[in-house]
């Protein structure tokens, strides 16, 4: 047991993106299978991380080293990322109805995030 904690200890970054891609499949079966999807997977898998992240220390479960690499993941890595995959997965119709201004502030609010993010 001790040589798989410390295997993910020194992959943490890789265990982090395991560790939430298996929160986010269990919480969109949950929901799929048992409440019909009365309630969204995304909601439950908020609900999920806010209670880990109360159950944590003061940096929620990265202060655990296993998680070590959830601080990483959760801070100014996920908000690049959700940057990027807006910008990949926007359509070529919505920015011709977005306009100039439209892409304006799209490429704005890219650049403003490597800067000062």
């Amino acid at each position: 047991m001790n040589m798989v904690a410390d295997l993910f200890s020194r992959f943490d970054l890789v265990f982090s993106f395991l560790f939430v891609g298996l929160v986010m499949f269990l919480s969109f079966y949950v929901s799929k299978r048992f409440l019909r999807n009365k309630i969204p997977g995304a909601a439950i898998a908020i609900s999920l991380g806010l209670l880990f992240a109360y159950m944590g220390g003061k940096k929620g479960l990265g202060d655990f080293p296993v998680f070590a690499g959830l601080t990483l993941l959760g801070g100014s890595m996920l908000r690049d990322f959700t940057i990027v995959s807006t910008a990949l997965g926007a359509s070529i119709t919505e920015i011709k109805k977005a306009g100039w201004l439209g892409v304006f502030s799209l490429l704005l609010g890219i650049v403003a995030a490597f800067l000062f993010g």
